[in-house]
């Protein structure tokens, strides 16, 4: 990392951008480095600065009181950075947001990486990934599977039958459960820079679970057991974190039966194993680009657009290009044709299975399971967690199991939309036969 800020360090060129702050526009600033005499504009005022690394700042007494140090230049009372996106340039380095990366909203800080532009809010913590080597099991769902009451539990929505000592949960769901407004220490969060609070994952002590599933085990998803006392408080940190979000009870609930999960199998391991808190240190798109012999990502859906390069579908032609043998496999109620087929058009393997809710990654020997979609949600937006095991048996496990899938439970992308046609040719059909008889 400090290597890589030298090399940003090298030349001249913007580092950071913040147009449009939360609260005052006082804050707002540009972090830049000159290797020389320079010229910094907006288009319509402009700072002439000598060489070095300098933060210019709207306000500068504001700036070193909102974030605890102090920037060198004031801008010029023309300089006033647009909400609706505008370009910036440093003699020749430019840089528009709103283009070069379309997403504008309140809080969010554009910065400068190695392969280009990218993106965090003000308010995002800053959690690092965290190993431990552990002992556990994985279990694969659908399982016959709960906990004892007394675990501090997070969850994107819950209904499960065991009581938490504490349970966090997203504030606006599709549905909110009844059950969230029957345990008495329930956190409802909800935050304009996490879009989902989508995490599921508990701890009590030094055990922990994480999961795919919404503590509902009836369908295709993953338990990751174990225990681990570095890891166990991390997560307890995030929650504490996760605290300020707290917002106030929903108004409406929906009532909802709990369905028990039967079966199940499991593995165990001994290994290390890697937590990442999505959006602070996100290791999945590195995960999936690093395979080169075999890379299975097993999701409910996929989205390949993404708001600059560098995202999933460059990370799955990567491994592509490494050599791997790429296998896919979506729930074949939420697959999407033109993902489907751009997939399949680049050499990748895709699947359609039905009441797949898990989210899991094989990269050669290594395992990454997560509550995070593959979409942009998932892997920027949304608060999600996930693991990385190191254990080759563990990653065959999942290969296995997943290869392992009914040929009924597998479908063709070609077959369901000729079905779907269908159906849809059929209704209009009887509903034109209907409308004819009436008239």
């Amino acid at each position: 990392m400090k290597l890589a800020l030298l090399m940003l360090l090298a030349a001249t060129q913007l580092i950071e951008v913040y147009p449009n702050p939360y609260g005052l526009d006082e804050a707002e600033y540009i972090k830049f480095h000159c290797d020389s005499n320079c010229v910094l504009t907006d288009g319509e005022g402009e700072i002439t600065v000598s060489a070095g690394t300098h933060i210019a700042a709207k306000n500068l007494s504001y700036f070193k009181e909102r974030f605890g140090h102090e920037a060198d230049i004031e801008f010029p009372p023309k300089m006033a950075l647009s909400n609706e996106g505008e370009e910036i340039c440093l003699n020749e380095d430019c840089f528009y947001y709103g283009k070069d990366v379309s997403l504008l909203d309140d809080g969010i800080i554009y910065y400068r990486t190695e392969s280009g532009w990218d993106f965090k809010y003000e308010d995002w913590s800053n959690f690092s990934c965290v190993t431990d080597r552990v002992e556990g099991r994985l279990i694969i769902t659908p399982a016959d599977y709960t906990l004892d009451d007394g675990w501090i539990v997070a969850s994107y929505t819950f209904s499960a039958p065991f009581k938490p000592a504490k349970l966090y949960v997203d504030a606006s769901p599709p549905y909110v459960p009844c059950r969230e407004l029957e345990i008495p220490n329930t956190y409802f969060l909800n935050a304009n820079s996490h879009r989902n609070f989508h995490y599921k994952f508990a701890v009590k002590g030094e055990n922990v679970v994480l999961t795919t599933e919404n503590w509902i085990f009836t369908k295709k998803g993953y338990i990751v057991e174990f225990k681990s006392g570095r890891i166990a408080d991390t997560l307890l940190k995030l929650l504490e974190s996760d605290e300020r979000y707290i917002s106030k009870k929903p108004e409406y609930c929906t009532d909802s039966s709990y369905r028990n999960g039967y079966g199940g199998r499991y593995s165990e391991f001994s290994a290390n194993v890697t937590l990442f808190i999505i959006p602070d240190c996100n290791p999945i798109l590195e995960f999936i680009s690093s395979a080169r012999s075999r890379l299975y990502i097993i999701s409910p859906y996929m989205n390949l657009g993404w708001y600059t390069t560098g995202g999933l579908y460059d990370s799955i032609k990567r491994a592509i290009e490494n050599g791997a043998e790429v296998s896919i496999f979506l729930d074949s109620r939420y697959a999407d044709k033109n993902v489907v087929e751009s997939l399949r058009n680049s050499g990748v393997r895709v699947n359609l299975v039905e009441g797949l809710h898990g989210k899991a990654i094989v990269s050669d020997d290594r395992l990454l399971i997560t509550s995070a979609n593959m979409n942009m949600y998932g892997l920027k937006l949304n608060r999600e967690v996930g693991v990385i095991i190191e254990d080759r048996e563990l990653a065959n496990f999942v290969v296995e199991d997943i290869g392992s899938v009914k040929k009924d439970e597998i479908t063709t992308l070609d077959l369901t939309f000729t079905v779907i046609a269908f159906l849809i040719s059929l209704t209009i059909f009887i509903r034109y036969g209907r409308a004819k008889n009436k008239f």
